[in-house]
Order: C-alpha cells, then structure tokens, then sequence
C-alpha cells in the first residue's frame, strides 16, 4: 500500500534566513501516483492528515500529480473541508475560478499583502484556508506563513494587554455591484441582509449601495488544542514596515520602497490612508475595547510587525503545490512579484472566534428596516 510521507522544508525549499522551521509540514506520496489514486490516498488518511494540519498549522502538499483547479476541489472534498462560497466581506473582486474557489488576491504585483489571518477583521471567519499554484512567478509571489501562538507568546505584556478583549474592526462602504456579486453570490437584498445577519455585521444600505462594519476578536483561542493566538490584522504600518526592511525583494514597488526609507511612519501613515484611493478604500480600520475606540501606538505597529516577521518562514512555490493553512495557528501574506503568477484559493470550514460553528448563509426574507445592528441572540458570550 502506498503510504503518504512527511518532512520539513529542505534548504533549497525555503528563502528566509531567519524563519520559522517547522512551517509548513512537506507531505507527499511516497511513489508517484495518478490524480485520482492521490486524491483516494488522501482520503483514507484523512484523519492523519488533518492531525497533521492541528498539530503543525499548515501542511504542504509537494510531490502530486495535480495540476489543475478541479483537482484542488478533490482535495478539498477528499479532506472533508467545507468550502462553499461564503463572503470574503473586502470591497475587492475576486474572480471566481471554480465553484468555491478564487483567485488569491487582487492587490497589485508590485505591492505586499501584509501578515493576516484571513478574515481577522470578522468573529465569523475560516478556520481553515486552501492555496494551489498553477503558475509559479518568475519571481517572487511567495506566500510567507507566520507562526501565530508563538508571535503572541513573544509580545511584550503591554501589547498582550491592549489585544486582551480588543476587537479589530473594518469599515467598508458603497459597495461596487460587482464586489457585492463577488462577496455574497447574489443581488438580491434579501438573501444579503440575512448573510449579514449570519456574520453579525452592522449594515446598511444607501442609495442600493451597501455599507458595513465588521468585527472579529484580536486574540483567540484554538477550540482544539488550548493555544492562545494572535489574530493579526493588516495595516499601513504593516506596508511601511515591509518596505524599510525588505524593500529589495523581486518584484517590489521601488518607489513605494524609497517613499518609506525617507518618510517617516506617521506621515506615511497619514498619507495612505487619505490621499491614495485604493489605501483610503481597504485600509479603513480601528480597533475598539470596552465600548471605545483604542489609539494604537505606532511604536506597538512596529512591534507587532517585528514578532511577526521574526516567526515567519518563505517557502518557494512549485506548480501543482497545494497548501492548507490553520487560520487559528497560523498566518499568511503575499510577497510582490514579477508577473505572470496564478495561485487559487479557498475558504474553509466558518466558526465564530467565540466559539460557534457558522454553517452556510440561508436565505430569508429581508429585514423592514435599512440600517441593522447584529442579532447576538444566537452567539454564546
């Protein structure tokens, strides 16, 4: 019987001196297989496989004969994983490519996706994320992984302080019709008003346009195994911090890059976030604790980006590569790139961060009234 291995990253495999060496799991077939015997193979080891998934955080599948969108949806059904189209709640567009899965990202080539767990911005979110790469980039385009326990672990007790019972928040308004077809699958108001429901979202409409602002818990704690985990969010620090220190990466925005090694983080800061549309548009956030908003240090920024970065491993993708990705333990970003690069991915298996599993958005008849707050009643406190 042909069983499945498992290894580390080997030295040419990964290209960050300093990272983490335990992410991802490699695991593969120990002989070459056809797609339909890999995919049976990882379905009678399911169990193994998602153990391995808890255990280590996020697995790498190298070594398969998959090539294909279709195949990543066999993995995923072979796995067991739940990944119907639920909402990514961002006003981007993301090309759907098969039933459930997407294209990664639709931030520009030369600029980073900075550290995230996906979703952090929302209570409901995935507790499991999938990657394929159909085309590697000739250069760059990595999908680093951070370490999200041990990043908590290493934050100074201010800063674990102010995470305690804070909750990262995202405003997102006058949805574009086509970022509202790409987030709920649908036009229709009231199939809309009951996912925002679902995801405990404050919502309105203006004009048929929809607003929302969305919620999730800055620290977590994993349902299975006890760990205490950062959920980390995205911010302009977050970019400012990946130009002044790795702005030499393939593929990177080189005036962006000399824009933070000269400007200071407040003034970048101010200048994103109000003068540029697409920063202005994705990058309007605040964090919010016992009723208020917090005012974030830019000094507590840079060390959140420091202790990430610090436990962050790049691995260089493969064609045909699958990876799955703890959202709990562990976070991701994208590096900037040369084009052409192609890497799908999914979104698995909803839980509410205080503990509900979230099954599939139903479809109900639509609230009277046009501004919303959250029904809370079937949430656990």
């Amino acid at each position: 019987m042909v069983e499945l291995t498992s290894r580390g990253l080997l030295p040419g495999e990964s290209s960050w001196p300093t990272g983490v060496k335990h992410l991802p799991l490699v695991i593969g077939p120990a002989q070459s297989l056809s797609a339909e015997s890999m995919t049976s193979l990882l379905r009678d080891q399911r169990a193994w496989v998602l153990g391995q998934l808890t255990t280590h955080g996020a697995i790498l599948l190298r070594g398969t004969p998959y090539r294909e969108a279709a195949h990543f949806v066999d993995v995923m059904n072979a796995l067991g994983l739940d990944y119907r189209a639920y909402p990514h709640l961002t006003d981007n567009y993301r090309r759907p490519v098969v039933e459930g899965v997407v294209n990664a990202s639709s931030t520009e080539a030369p600029l980073p996706v900075p550290p995230h767990t996906e979703q952090a911005f929302s209570s409901v979110r995935p507790g499991v994320l999938g990657f394929m790469c159909l085309q590697r980039a000739p250069q760059g385009g990595q999908t680093p992984l951070h370490d999200c326990v041990n990043a908590y672990r290493e934050l100074t007790p201010a800063t674990k302080e102010m995470l305690q019972g804070a909750f990262f928040c995202k405003v997102t308004d006058q949805m574009s019709e086509e970022a509202v077809r790409s987030n709920f699958n649908t036009l229709d108001r009231a199939e809309i008003d009951q996912i925002c429901k679902k995801f405990d979202l404050e919502w309105s409409w203006n004009g048929g346009k929809l607003s929302f602002v969305t919620k999730g818990p800055c620290v977590v704690t994993h349902p299975m195994t006890g760990e205490t985990a950062f959920s980390c969010f995205w911010t302009v620090p977050s970019i400012h911090y990946f130009f002044r220190n790795y702005h030499g990466v393939p593929g990177a925005d080189r005036k962006m890059a000399m824009l933070c090694r000269v400007v200071p983080l407040s003034a970048f800061d101010f200048i994103l976030r109000n003068c540029v549309p697409f920063f202005r548009r994705n990058y309007r956030y605040f964090l919010f604790k016992d009723g208020k908003r917090l005012d974030v240090s830019l000094e507590m920024h840079t060390e959140l980006n420091a202790v990430i970065w610090k436990n962050t491993t790049v691995f260089e993708w493969q064609p045909g590569d699958i990876l799955m990705i703890d959202n709990i333990k562990v976070g991701h970003s994208r590096m900037p790139f040369v084009p052409p690069r192609h890497v799908v991915a999914s979104v698995c298996n909803y839980y509410d961060a205080r503990e509900r599993r979230v099954e599939a958005p139903a479809s109900r008849s639509s609230p009277d009234t046009e501004k919303h707050s959250p029904d809370r009643s079937a949430y656990t406190a």
